[in-house]
């Protein structure tokens, strides 16, 4: 699908028309920007429940023999499949919970029969990956499958593809929570539009 593309510049000047913000000391163009990002970030959650496959990405990674962890790309946000490459297929890996690695201690050389399981301090606390059961004995190439996460927009000519018109559901919920938020007035309109 084609991309229908619009700026946070175009975003911030909908929100503050449409919201009667135009001359606001309050509402500046600062805070409808961070507000503008919050939305974005709900609205791609949105489109990550309802159109996934068109905004997934692939990264290569590869074991290390002898260490069960790997590491995430960093612009990972959401992890859709894992993949080992046995010859010249690559497989998909079973997801495993923590109560359930013990069963997996032990197993033959084949990476077929490698489990994994996400974890937010895999290589360091703050570094999360994936933990491999059994350990690898050799080197292992593994294809990721995820989501990225939303873009902060922050010049004025940052854009959001904003897919169908989608735009207006940010436009709407900023203005849904400026109104509803600090003015206490009634946003009842906006939070249903």
């Amino acid at each position: 699908p084609m991309a229908k593309n619009v700026t946070l510049l175009v975003l911030r000047t909908k929100v503050q028309f449409q919201g009667d913000f135009e001359n606001s000391s309050v509402f500046t163009p600062a805070r409808i920007d961070v507000m503008i990002n919050e939305a974005v970030e709900e609205f791609w959650d949105l489109l990550l429940d309802t159109r996934p496959e068109s905004l997934l990405k692939t990264a290569a990674a590869v074991t290390v023999s002898g260490s069960d962890s790997v590491a995430f790309p960093t612009d990972l946000y959401r992890l859709r499949l894992v993949e080992i490459l046995v010859g010249t297929d690559y497989f998909p890996l079973t997801p495993h919970s923590v109560s359930e690695a013990w069963r997996y201690q032990r197993g033959p050389a084949d990476g077929r029969r490698f489990t994994y399981r996400v974890e937010p301090g895999a290589l360091t606390p703050f570094a999360p990956g994936i933990r491999l059961a059994p350990t690898p004995a050799a080197v292992h190439t593994l294809r990721l499958k995820y989501y990225p996460p939303a873009t902060d927009l922050v010049l004025d000519a940052d854009t959001l593809d904003s897919v169908n018109g989608f735009d207006s559901l940010v436009v709407a919920r900023v203005i849904a929570k400026l109104k509803g938020g600090r003015e206490g007035t009634d946003s009842s309109w906006w939070d249903a539009e």
